[in-house]
């Protein structure tokens, strides 16, 4: 994400779709990056293990809740002597969880 921007890069995610809800803004994004690194070896994975949903919040806007839906993926390590098995990639940087 650079600083001073609205939405993360469109090589991070990409809207799948924008929802109003009654005293809410729903934004649902998709990670969009083919591959990930393992973090412990740093080996490259295209190896979808699975996918899962995480609700993140955020400030509102003009006084309206917006919450962020984001789909991302956990990839499967290549390296078969790497004792990460699984990990995911993070999209965001400056996040907090709900």
């Amino acid at each position: 994400m650079v600083r001073g921007t609205l939405l993360p890069s469109t090589s991070e995610v990409e809207l799948v779709c924008l929802r109003p809800r009654t005293g809410l803004i729903e934004v649902e994004l998709r990670t969009s990056r083919p591959l990930s690194c393992c973090p412990v070896c740093g080996t490259a994975s295209r190896r979808v293990h699975s996918r899962y949903l995480r609700r993140l919040g955020d400030l509102p806007w003009e006084g309206i809740l917006v919450s962020i839906l984001l789909q991302t993926r956990k990839f499967f390590c290549v390296v078969e002597t790497c004792r990460r098995r699984i990990f995911y990639r993070t999209a965001f940087r400056h996040r907090a969880p709900l």
